[in-house]
């Protein structure tokens, strides 16, 4: 299963139905394989339920393998994990939760606004006992970074 090729002809199916898609992924828990769909919409339970099984007969078609996994299609929800640079990019100003690879400034990970992106390096302005920090690190140094809502109802 090559999963580019999956990925080009979902993006267009769902975009002739209106839907952007986001992110497939394959992953093996205890040997069971799961091919995930993620589409960036707001979408109902039987709205998802209707997605998946055209998105389960369109890969019937283009998948010719006798792989076996299953499909999970899902809607990226309020705290979307940004999987690339173009993701971070279009979330400039927004809350986010980001954990690093190592500790930097005294901090291994934070919830903050994402002030900045500028040559791969992200600025981001979080709260220690309520006095604002500024946190600069590259891209490459994080290990994962997502959209976050802001519960404490927290300001720039």
């Amino acid at each position: 299963m090559d999963l580019k090729v999956i990925e080009n002809e979902l993006k267009g199916y769902l975009d002739t139905l209106g839907y952007k898609l986001y992110h497939v992924s394959m992953d093996k828990v205890e040997g069971e394989k799961t091919l995930h769909v993620e589409i960036d919409a707001h979408l109902d339970l039987d709205a998802i339920s209707e997605i998946s099984r055209q998105v389960s007969d369109l890969l019937d078609k283009i998948d010719d393998t006798d792989e076996h996994y299953l499909l999970d299609v899902s809607t990226v929800g309020l705290e979307r994990e940004l999987y690339t640079l173009d993701d971070v990019k279009d979330a400039l100003g927004s809350y986010i939760y980001v954990k690093l690879k190592k500790e930097t400034d005294g901090i291994k990970e934070a919830y903050g606004y994402l002030d900045g992106l500028e040559g791969g390096v992200l600025e981001i302005t979080y709260l220690v006992k309520n006095i604002k920090k500024h946190l600069r690190v590259t891209y490459d140094d994080i290990r994962y970074i997502r959209l976050a809502i802001d519960f404490k109802g927290v300001k720039k």
